[in-house]
Parts: structure tokens; sequence; C-alpha cells
């Protein structure tokens, strides 16, 4: 039976738990480590109620314990969410792949068109996340640095990301990222800034304008003791000014512990020169993907099919 949290899921969890555990995905925020199985129920139960329009949380059911939990949370729009948590018995008939649509169907009815999901590449898992609808976008390479060097601390003249800033920002990303990956994250203004990672007290933006545009960009997320980098460059601007981005990454983040950088296989240049600068590669991950139909696009295609008979 798969249905919304209920207190007595908290005791099904303590006398069997069953395959309930260690997430088996992953998102931006969480790639070095995952939330376990009781932190994720016991938010959940507040968390969903309050945060409806943000937040979705399934259990997997049996009698005496639980055999799965599934949790995901809003990006930074409507229209874009992320699957937070994920685990289930690993066994045959296990039903993760009834878990995953059920989380996509819930999702949808909250309004949301993608759904994405981020495992360890080669995973068996992936065969559970494509019966559940999920295909590949791209992957990832998780690198991770205790005292990652400074090679360039020249000034570029970055300024803080403003409101007004997100079309050139936009103009930026449609030029720095594949169009077989923004076909997944947004090719419009509006599905991009929804599929962005939400913003926190430890977040900072900054960007690097030039004449009529907008050069680079540069992301940092403090959380707890770590640190996080996401850099944008324009194509032709990539050996000139990637290095000093990372360089002044480092430098805002000063006193954390360690400092990781998600790099995508097409951001290759920005891999070696992480490298050079003492990060190492940790993990490997896929990000998937599953669009969506609204559930208001369902019902209007049931009524105008229901009209025309």
């Amino acid at each position: 039976m798969i249905k919304g949290p209920h207190p007595a899921d908290l005791a099904r969890l303590a006398v069997l738990g069953g395959g309930v555990g260690r997430s088996l995905l992953y998102t931006r925020g969480t790639a070095s480590q995952t939330s376990g199985a009781w932190q994720v129920l016991l938010k959940s139960l507040t968390r969903d109620v309050v945060l409806r329009r943000r937040a979705c949380t399934l259990v997997a059911a049996a009698p005496l314990h639980l055999r799965g939990l599934a949790s995901s949370r809003r990006l930074a729009g409507p229209l874009s969410w992320e699957i937070d948590y994920f685990s289930y018995a690993r066994h045959p008939g296990g039903g993760a792949s009834e878990l995953l649509s059920a989380m996509a169907e819930a999702v949808s009815t909250r309004g949301g068109r993608t759904l994405f999901a981020r495992i360890p590449s080669e995973d068996p898992f992936s065969d559970e996340a494509r019966r559940g609808g999920f295909f590949p976008s791209h992957r990832e390479t998780l690198m991770e640095s205790s005292s990652p060097r400074v090679l360039n601390q020249g000034h570029l003249g970055l300024e803080p990301v403003r409101a007004g800033d997100m079309m050139g920002l936009f103009r930026l990303y449609c030029a720095s990222t594949p169009a077989e990956v923004r076909v997944h994250h947004g090719m419009t203004l509006e599905l991009w800034q929804s599929s962005r990672e939400p913003t926190s007290r430890g977040t900072e933006e900054w960007l690097l304008p030039g004449v009529g545009t907008v050069r680079g960009w540069v992301r940092l997320d403090r959380h707890g003791g770590k640190g996080g980098i996401d850099i944008m460059v324009r194509p032709e601007e990539e050996v000139e000014i990637t290095g000093p981005l990372l360089d002044f990454g480092v430098s805002r983040l000063s006193g954390v512990r360690a400092v990781y950088l998600l790099v995508p296989e097409y951001k290759t240049l920005l891999g070696r020169l992480a490298a050079q600068r003492g990060y190492r590669p940790s993990n490997e991950f896929t990000v998937l993907v599953r669009p969506l139909a609204a559930r208001e696009r369902v019902e209007e295609a049931v009524r105008m099919t229901a009209a025309s008979r």
C-alpha cells in the first residue's frame, strides 16, 4: 500500500524497517551525504501539511513494517521537482518502480511538469528508475577538496546577482548548456527559473558583466561546515575566466571544512582546472528526468475526448 506518511509509520520503522534506510538517490546539496529514514519521516509529518505545494512524501507500508519511503521537494519554481530521498527493499518484486510512479503522480497533482532524480552512475537501481518512467539527462562528477589551491586572485569585477539579471543569466545558460540538456531543464525562461536550485541563507550569486551580456556566473552555498560552488561561463570565455571564478568561490567560502563541485560531463575544462587546484573526484552521478502531465491538462484532455464522442 502506497500512501502519505502517518505517525504509525514511526512504529513500523522502529519494529522492522524492512529496506528503509540510506537513500538511494541524491540531490546537489546531499551529493556527499544523505539523510536517514528517521529524519525524513519525522520532518514529513509536519512538512507535508504546512508545505504541501512545496514538498511531498509517500510511504510504501505493509502491516508491520515499511517497504519504502520517498520524499520530493520543489525546486526554485512550481514546475520543477526533485526526489530528495528514496529507499526501498532491494529484492525481486520489491515495487520500487511503483513507488517512483506514485511519486510522479503526486508531484503532477501539485502542478509539477518535470521530476528529477540523481543516482550514482552504474547503480543497478537505474533499472528500477527506468521502469518508473525516468530516463538519463546527463552525468556529473562530484569533486571535493578540504584545501583547494587558489592560483589566480585577480580582480574580475564581479557583481551580486539582482532580480533584473535573470534574462541575462538565462542567455548565459543557453550559451553554456547543450540543447539535449536544456530540453529537460528548461528551454524557456520560466522553465529554467523553475528548475534552478532553491536559494537559502547560505547562498551567494555573482555575475561577471560584459558589453550587453553576462560573461560568467558563480553560485556559492554554505551548509554547515561545507561549501558548494557552481559555475557557468560563455564558451568563448571559458579559458580566460573559469579558473578565476573558481578561485573567487574559494575565497568567499573561507572557513569551511570542505568545498564541493558538481561538474557536468559537458564542462570538461572546469573539471581539469578544478583538478589543478586540488579537487579530486569522489563520485559519479547520473541525473534522471521524468516529464509529467499536470493534473489540469490531463483532466482537460479527458473532457475534450468525452465531448468529441
